[in-house]
């Protein structure tokens, strides 16, 4: 399963970007043809988040064209 593999990539990036602020949800784009079953990326989100700044953030994935996974948006909240 290596939804996996891709969710750590996609926990890096977010809490990266993110800085200090908290995770709300993140949005990310699935290329159909990335061979990317979405159901695991979800179960694998809440598995691999439980501990992290992410823990309750919400995944929104979108499916388009091409065989990319990337984050494209990430909902915050920004720390005072």
């Amino acid at each position: 399963m290596h939804e996996l593999a891709l969710i750590d990539g996609v926990i890096d990036a977010a809490v990266r970007g993110a800085g200090d602020a908290r995770i709300l949800a993140v949005r990310v784009e699935v290329g159909r043809a990335a061979c990317v079953c979405v159901d695991a990326l979800r179960f694998a989100f809440e598995l691999c988040t439980a501990e992290t700044p992410l823990a309750g953030a919400r995944l929104e994935i979108d499916e388009v064209d091409g065989d990319a996974l990337r984050v494209k948006h990430l909902e915050v909240l920004d720390v005072p």
